[in-house]
This record gives C-alpha cells, sequence and structure tokens, in this order.
C-alpha cells in the first residue's frame, strides 16, 4: 500500500493504490475491490479515482478496512478526504490544519505542509522581500521596525527560520541574510488552498491600507464592465501577460530596492451567465 501520509489528493491514494495492486496481485481488479469493501457497483471505485464521485463517510471507512488500513491511517483518510471534498475556504483550512497535525504525529512533514505555511501569514512574504533593504539591518529587530504594519522581532525570526526551511532565504558568506531565486510552484490541492488563504489576508491589508498609507503612496482603480465571454477570457489572459511585465521590469532595473510594494489584481463575475449560454 501507497504510504498514505505523502498524498494531499485522496484520489491521487486511491490510483496508486489500484495500480501497485494490480500489479502484484493477478485476481485484483475494480469488482474484486468492491466485492470486498461491500460496495455494489463494481465501477463506483473508477469513478471516484476520476473525480465524477465522491466518498461518503459510511463508504470511506469500507474502503479504507478493505485496503487494509490501522486506525490512524484511516483517520488521516478520513481527513483527507474532507479536505478535498470541502467546497468552502474555511472547511479547506480546518481540514488541512488537521491533516498537518496527523503527520507530525507520525513524525511525517511534507514540504508542500512548510508552503501552506509559508501562504498562511502575508508576513512570511514581506519579511523575504525586506531583507535586500534591510541590507545589515535584516535582523528580527531591524526588519520589524521596516514593515507595515509593524509585527514583532519574535514574529521576524519564525518567519526567517521558514524560509530557510523553504530555501528562499540563506545566510551568505558574510553572515547576513539573503534572498534566492528559488520560489514555490505547483498545483497541488493544498498550494491552491494556501493560495487563496493568501490572497484573503492581501485584501484585507489592501483595505487597512487606505487607513495607514498616504494617497500618493498607493493606488486603487474599479472597473464594472459588460462583455461577451470570449472577451472576458482574452482580459484574463491580459492579466497574466501584465503580471509578467511587472516582474520582468522588477527584475531588469539597476536601482537598489527601496520600499516593499504589494500588487493585487482581481477579476470576477458579478452576474449569472445567460440561461442556455455554453459553460
Amino acid at each position: 500500500m501507497p504510504d498514505i501520509y505523502q498524498y494531499t489528493d485522496f484520489r491521487r491514494f486511491l490510483k496508486d493504490y489500484f495500480e501497485e495492486s494490480k500489479m502484484t496481485r493477478k485476481a485484483f481488479s475494480h469488482q474484486y475491490f468492491a466485492m470486498k469493501a461491500g460496495i455494489r457497483s463494481s465501477g463506483f471505485m473508477l469513478h471516484v479515482i476520476k473525480g465524477q464521485r465522491n466518498l461518503t463517510s459510511a463508504v470511506l471507512h469500507k474502503v479504507a478496512h478493505a485496503i487494509g488500513m490501522n486506525a490512524s491511517q484511516t483517520e488521516f483518510f478520513e481527513v483527507l478526504v474532507n479536505f478535498n471534498q470541502a467546497k468552502q475556504q474555511h472547511d479547506k483550512d480546518y481540514y488541512l490544519q488537521q491533516m498537518m497535525e496527523k503527520r507530525r504525529m507520525v513524525k511525517t512533514v511534507r514540504l508542500v505542509d512548510k508552503q501552506f505555511e509559508y501562504y498562511s501569514e502575508w508576513r512570511h512574504s514581506a519579511v523575504r522581500e525586506i531583507i535586500p533593504i534591510a541590507g545589515k539591518n535584516a535582523t528580527p529587530t531591524g526588519i520589524a521596525k521596516l514593515l507595515v504594519p509593524a509585527i514583532s522581532p519574535a514574529q521576524v525570526k519564525a518567519s526567517l527560520k521558514l524560509l530557510q526551511e523553504l530555501g528562499l532565504v540563506r545566510k551568505g558568506k558574510d553572515g547576513y541574510f539573503e534572498i534566492t531565486h528559488q520560489y514555490i510552484e505547483g498545483d497541488d490541492p493544498v498550494h491552491r488552498a494556501a493560495i487563496v488563504r493568501f490572497q484573503r489576508q492581501m485584501l484585507h491589508l489592501a483595505l487597512e491600507s487606505w487607513s495607514n498609507c498616504k494617497a500618493s503612496e498607493s493606488a486603487a482603480h474599479t472597473l464594472t464592465l459588460a462583455m461577451s465571454e470570449k472577451l472576458a477570457q482574452e482580459l484574463r489572459g491580459d492579466f497574466e501577460q501584465f503580471k509578467k511585465k511587472l516582474i520582468e521590469k522588477v527584475l531588469a532595473e539597476k536601482a537598489p530596492p527601496e520600499r516593499v510594494y504589494q500588487v493585487t489584481m482581481n477579476y470576477f463575475p458579478l452576474s449569472k451567465r445567460k440561461k442556455g449560454e455554453p459553460r
């Protein structure tokens, strides 16, 4: 059986389990497993793996028993299923925290857990970006004084520790912190849930910026536009190109950085589709 604690997608785990079982046991099949789990439809698990069906609490326990999971593995499997099938972000956050806690209990901490921790607080990315500006003052106390809103030196210290573990910052030969060119990427379910949480925090900071920043230090523009679905998709591509252009301009700048800015772009519908229109 594949190590369940290494997965963040229960469907991927089931897919790997079935493939491994077919390779090691000649008599194994979807029909055999359905009979063993007490599931009427022999094709049910295939639909689950493809994302066409979900697992209820009762069925997931039957599946866990048929696979041969122990109590601890079954508990993790249940949390994993709930995380993947959750619709609301607060539910995803709740089950993700449970997943991470159960991994720590079995002394299994994946890099993706650290990535979630990185996106769980806005300060981690801000601390990383401000290091070149702080220079020799890139200490917990020095960085804490520069950030807006203010955070404590202890929080900066915790952020630096996490950034080092992720390989996003390191200590140079002179003993001072410096950023690396490594970035967090991936299409992991945990990664996606973390990004949503991070964006919500940044939107909250954007609201606070109206009180914390001068009018000359920030910019906010809002447009409400009616357009076709085809043009809407084109504009979404324009957003991506604009983001790349911003990054390119920042990387090409020769002058040393002086401040850390947050750029947040949002794009979402304010109306439902007209009846009969293709999705």
